[in-house]
């Protein structure tokens, strides 16, 4: 079956084949202008898709995760992308927090506070438990001796001292 469309190379072909005729042409200009609505859907996807990427990368770039890339609603352009993590940044308190690492390992997380006075005179007397308590047996002692042992006469002068 011929397309109407489909125009040859000859003008002058009377046979039928070509719709040279109001309609004919009016058919081909809708095809092609559906065609082009097509193409134009699937450039402007693409385009999309491009400037999620370019978005994630600058996301990726200041070590800042994937994730709040769904929350930025602005232009994909890299300095307006900088600004907008600063803001955020110092609107939750997290400060400025250049990624300066090229080890390629995330940022270290900000020092918090060590112990607590409390904490800290628990684990005082958790360090000097068994400072002042009973001296270690003999027994003890040899097993400690034979356990650190190097050669036979180590072992010897170990029993020995168990005396």
């Amino acid at each position: 079956m011929t397309e109407h469309w489909n125009f040859g190379t000859d003008m002058n072909d009377d046979s039928g084949a070509q719709d040279n005729t109001p309609k004919g042409l009016r058919t081909w200009a809708e095809s092609v202008q559906k065609k082009n609505n097509e193409l134009a859907g699937l450039v402007a996807e693409m385009q999309k898709q491009l400037a999620e990427s370019r978005i994630s990368s600058v996301f990726e770039d200041l070590g800042v995760p994937r994730s709040a890339a769904q929350l930025y609603k602005g232009d994909a352009d890299p300095e307006a992308i900088k600004s907008w993590v600063t803001n955020v940044r110092s609107a939750f308190g997290i400060g400025d927090q250049t990624n300066t690492n090229t080890d390629g390992l995330p940022p270290a997380p900000p020092a918090t506070q060590g112990l607590t006075p409390e904490q800290m005179a628990q684990y005082q007397q958790v360090t000097n438990m068994g400072g002042d308590g009973r001296p270690s047996s003999g027994m003890e002692d040899a097993q400690r001796s034979v356990n650190q042992a190097g050669s036979v006469a180590d072992l010897v002068a170990a029993f020995q001292n168990l005396r």
